[in-house]
């Protein structure tokens, strides 16, 4: 008995492990350029990347103006800001496999939820 469960403890632990491992920064950068494109009605071409700060990508749009990306829970989940939207930050949840993520992102200011697919090169 004492050794099922310990058994049980360790194949947790060891799955737990997999799932919980975050995605690589191009991933992330893709889920961010997909999603501001979305929101915006644009291409995710239209943004340049301005840097980084801690899990926070900042990108400036072809038109100027400046975004945010905050990129948490090892790449599950993010939320994206710009100081003219004031409370309304779009957010999104994302289940990556392999090379491709799938997105899904509830715009606020339309009361909607988009499904965006991203993939890394």
């Amino acid at each position: 008995m004492t050794k099922s469960l310990i058994t049980f403890g360790l194949a947790l632990v060891f799955t737990t492990s997999a799932i919980a491992t975050d995605i690589a920064a191009a991933a992330k950068d893709g889920i961010c350029r997909v999603s501001l494109a979305r929101i915006n009605a644009n291409a995710p071409s239209d943004y340049k990347s301005k840097g980084k700060n801690a899990e926070t990508f900042v990108y400036v749009s072809a038109r100027g103006y400046i975004y945010e990306c905050e990129v948490f829970s090892d790449g599950m989940a993010f939320t994206l800001s710009n100081v003219d939207w004031g409370r309304l930050r779009p957010t999104g949840s994302v289940k990556t496999e392999g090379k491709c993520s799938s997105i899904k992102l509830f715009d606020p200011g339309f009361g909607i939820t988009h499904q965006l697919k991203s993939c890394v090169k």
